[in-house]
């Protein structure tokens, strides 16, 4: 639990969701294929060597491998398979993303589950995006993503000429005192990801 950075707070209305669990640490050979050269690299001051990384092995990237990422109890594979499924579109992975997002089981996940949902700009998953600000923006005890969830919706409202994110204005105002660069951030990271998801596969 202390490496998978389980978060610790009450269980909120999403804690029943199911999602596929494997609670046993990836095996050592996986991790160093499919998670070490990813997970610190997906930030913006580091994004060439997750595209140089990513660009080595993304022939061998599938919906099995993507759910296998997303199935561990741990916040490392997870982001990966969130980014994985964000660069390949990979909508048939929204239900399980988004239930992950709402769940928040495990630190540092979240930016990239908001991702992958911003990514694929559907209604379901802008769905689950709008239902975790509902929830963790009137809980300013629980730091978790709302920063990030906050600029994806910012970010679909300029792509989809919507006005969701009015909706939270005043509350992410008052949950993060101002600061915008969770909002600003996300913004930049989408703009990479699309831009890798449109490259050559």
């Amino acid at each position: 639990m202390h490496i998978a950075e389980s978060t610790v707070h009450d269980a909120g209305p999403y804690s029943n969701l199911e999602v596929p669990v494997v609670m046993s640490y990836p095996e050592p050979e996986f991790m160093a294929k499919w998670v070490h050269p990813f997970y610190l690299t997906s930030t913006m001051t580091r994004f060439t060597e997750f595209q140089h990384s990513y660009s080595e092995i993304r022939s061998q990237i599938d919906s099995a491998l993507i759910s296998k990422l997303l199935t561990y109890f741990n916040w490392r594979p997870r982001k990966v398979g969130s980014y994985f499924a964000a660069i390949e579109n990979s909508k048939e992975h929204c239900q399980h993303i988004g239930r992950l997002l709402l769940r928040s089981d495990v630190r540092y996940a979240g930016q990239a589950h908001a991702l992958a949902l911003a990514q694929f700009n559907t209604n379901d998953s802008i769905s689950y995006l709008c239902k975790y600000l509902d929830h963790y923006l009137q809980h300013p005890e629980l730091q978790f993503d709302q920063g990030a969830v906050y600029g994806a919706v910012v970010y679909l409202d300029t792509q989809n000429g919507t006005k969701l994110a009015k909706k939270y204005t005043e509350q992410w105002h008052k949950f993060a005192k101002g600061s915008s660069n969770c909002v600003d951030g996300m913004a930049k990271l989408l703009e990479s990801i699309r831009g890798l998801s449109s490259g050559p596969a």
